[in-house]
């Protein structure tokens, strides 16, 4: 039987999930370097392994559900420089997620271009908005997206693009 975690939300631990928000934090005072110093120490500033660590799943159960390799998780969990503008959408995603599992099923190409348009952006905007250029949000909506993309279009979905 597995180990089995209990998570208590806390905006002030789970949210921070990028470099500035750390160092935010830092300039805040005393009290914000502490707290600070902790989330460096407990969570990776990618926030991917505290968003694994909610849903209580190990890193080769979260690499099945988003179409990627377990080395491909370590890797982006242990990310601290350059780390790419959706790894943080993700992460939002993923706490979505555990609200509505359905964020989870993989999306087609015609899906995607869909839930694109039902956000208002062109394929331009979306690249923006998530990292990557026009031609690749393109080939996805021609093709398949990568399984993790779905937590991201629904992170998009509760923000002002």
């Amino acid at each position: 039987m597995g180990t089995s975690f209990i998570v208590e939300y806390r905006s002030d631990l789970l949210l921070p999930t990028s470099p500035s928000d750390i160092h935010s934090l830092q300039a805040s005072g005393s009290q914000g370097e502490i707290m600070a110093r902790k989330l460096k120490n407990k969570y990776h500033p990618s926030g991917l392994a505290a968003a694994r660590i909610a849903l209580g799943m190990k890193q080769g159960e979260l690499a099945q559900l988003l179409g990627v390799a377990r080395s491909t998780i370590i890797t982006w969990e242990n990310m601290h420089h350059d780390r790419p503008v959706w790894l943080s959408l993700l992460c939002q995603g993923l706490y979505a997620y555990r609200i509505i599992p359905a964020i989870g099923e993989p999306l087609s190409g015609p899906a995607l271009a869909e839930a694109r348009q039902r956000l208002g952006v062109d394929q331009q905007l979306l690249g923006q908005k998530i990292g990557k250029s026009r031609n690749t949000i393109s080939r996805w909506e021609n093709d398949t997206p990568p399984k993790w993309l779905s937590f991201v279009l629904a992170t998009l979905a509760f923000t002002t693009i």
